[in-house]
């Protein structure tokens, strides 16, 4: 055989092994189908994901009644820009309101109730005139978002994208109902949360200065710097009372009249915030005692007794959890406490609770119960004042009494009721690990001397 024919034989060989090709003009649409059919599937069966897509849902539906009937009326920073201004002026800011309410909602008028040094703070604002409200609702976001930033850093979470994951934890915390209050009614919580937030996480050697000023402005922040002076090093701890003994001696040269007045009137009093006490609005164990309707007497031993040792027993634990590599249970152990003990817990003051949400997201005892507790919490803080109407007035048109007054009695106190859980949880954990302890204890073989 010649090489031409050989050649022609063998090609006729591989053509023939070749199976033949079936055309089909609509293959490549089949595979795209495919495709995306099985992404809806997985999709469809995975519960996580539709979790955080039923509420991203809630949480649109909820800013949206935030931003129909949340009134941004600004007070508190109002308040806090005119005690500035007084000081600039030379007049007292606490002998007369500095603030009469125009829409008639404190017709007694709105005092300034933190240490002179926390109006010095605000003068810087005044530079800015008619703007000066829409600066400080603008550093205030960006404060809560460098603490969030600072919390996911410290906790080790999504390392390559921790910028982008911290503006998305932003935008996903400002629709609840702490954080839509503090910003429509300018208060100052978002910067306090920050100032510690700085001083427990920052790596700089003047991180302490932040609590010492935070305390300084306002004195409820102490029960952080306590925590602070007993986990830190001695170093630190004296840089941040230096701080603090600073700021009020720079209140007391601006302002001496003021000082000496705050501290001998008005340091312990909650006499001149125009809230009732009693209100729904006071998230704290003395609100609660009030609407229980305790006599004066009774009602101030039993919140005296009940702070004290929540304190003490909050800032052991805290140590203890700290001294075991454990840096968010005790921040959020101490937010817990901070609010319940304070005279006065508005709903905005929980901000504070990103310390929570921290601490149960990466917990590592039980984790499936802390992230649960993290997904109610969050849930609660969406169902504002308007959306706990709404479901009240549904639940009286269907359920009895009896029914209405608990579901009322529990919405009313919903800051209470996590609280308690989250109080609960602490305990809980305390218990398994003082069990695991002793069974490690226990499982240790004794060694035997023989005389």
């Amino acid at each position: 055989m010649d090489v031409d024919g050989a050649i022609q034989t063998f090609s006729v060989a591989r053509l023939s092994a070749i199976p033949p090709i079936e055309f089909h003009p609509f293959a490549s649409q089949m595979r795209t189908s495919a495709h995306h059919s099985g992404e809806k599937e997985t999709v469809m069966k995975n519960p996580k994901r539709l979790g955080l897509a039923f509420l991203a849902s809630v949480t649109v539906v909820c800013a949206y009644f935030n931003a129909m009937y949340s009134p941004f009326l600004f007070e508190d920073i109002q308040v806090y820009l005119a005690s500035a201004q007084r000081v600039l002026d030379g007049i007292s800011i606490y002998q007369t309101p500095v603030m009469v309410d125009a829409n008639g909602s404190f017709p007694d008028g709105l005092y300034f109730i933190y240490p002179p040094f926390a109006a010095l703070v605000f003068i810087p604002f005044l530079l800015f005139g008619h703007f000066a409200i829409l600066m400080f609702t603008i550093l205030g976001v960006l404060a809560l978002w460098r603490t969030i930033y600072l919390l996911l850093v410290a906790a080790k979470l999504f390392n390559q994208n921790v910028l982008r994951m911290s503006i998305v934890a932003t935008v996903a915390l400002v629709p609840l109902e702490p954080f839509i209050t503090n910003i429509s009614s300018g208060n100052i919580n978002f910067y306090i949360v920050w100032l510690i937030a700085e001083s427990f996480f920052s790596l700089k050697t003047w991180a302490p200065l932040h609590l010492g000023v935070a305390s300084a402005i306002k004195f409820t922040s102490a029960i952080y710097a306590l925590l602070h002076l007993i986990v830190r090093p001695l170093q630190s701890s004296l840089k941040l009372i230096a701080m603090f003994l600073i700021a009020l001696l720079v209140g007391f040269i601006a302002d001496p009249e003021s000082t000496v007045e705050y501290f001998t009137k008005y340091v312990f009093g909650v006499s001149r915030v125009p809230s009732n006490l009693s209100g729904s609005g006071n998230q704290s164990i003395l609100g609660i005692l009030n609407r229980a309707g305790l006599a004066s007497e009774s009602l101030s031993i039993v919140w005296l007794l009940s702070a004290s040792v929540l304190v003490v027993v909050a800032l052991l634990l805290a140590s203890k959890w700290w001294n075991n590599s454990e840096i968010f249970w005790p921040l959020a152990l101490v937010t817990v406490v901070s609010l319940l003990v304070s005279p006065l817990s508005w709903t905005h003051h929980y901000v504070a609770y990103v310390f929570v949400f921290i601490a149960s997201i990466t917990s590592s005892w039980r984790p499936k119960i802390a992230h649960g507790f993290s997904i109610i919490t969050y849930v609660f803080f969406l169902s504002t004042v308007h959306v706990t109407r709404f479901i009240l007035d549904q639940i009286s048109a269907v359920a009895g009494e009896p029914i209405t007054s608990i579901v009322s009695a529990c919405l009313t106190n919903k800051y209470l009721v996590i609280n308690c859980i989250f109080l609960t949880l602490c305990l809980w954990r305390f218990i398994d690990e003082y069990a695991g302890s002793r069974a490690e204890k226990s499982s240790v073989p004794q060694t035997l001397h023989s005389d």
